[in-house]
């Protein structure tokens, strides 16, 4: 199982660090498509990172941005994560 971190940002908060910032978990299993369907308020959200829970370091940080519009339904896409069966360290 896999976790997805999703949080809004804005313009002075670019990483989404502001305690007041939305957040959100997507989990996901290996192999297989999870839909993430919520209502989000309008803005600009970035999904961070992903970590396999219960794994520390397996993971790493994604840094796509997406913005959701006041009043669409809007597909943002899919996300293909591919993580190496073996953990490798340094670059």
């Amino acid at each position: 199982m896999y976790e997805f971190d999703v949080v809004q940002i804005q313009p002075g908060d670019p990483t989404g660090e502001s305690a007041y910032a939305a957040r959100y978990h997507v989990e996901a299993m290996a192999g297989q498509e999870k839909p993430f369907l919520t209502r989000l308020r309008p803005g600009q959200y970035l999904i961070k990172n992903f970590h396999r829970t219960g794994m520390t370091g397996t993971g790493g940080d994604l840094n796509l941005v997406f913005e959701s519009q006041s009043g669409r339904v809007v597909y943002v896409g899919q996300v293909l994560v591919e993580v190496p069966p073996q953990l490798t360290q340094g670059k």
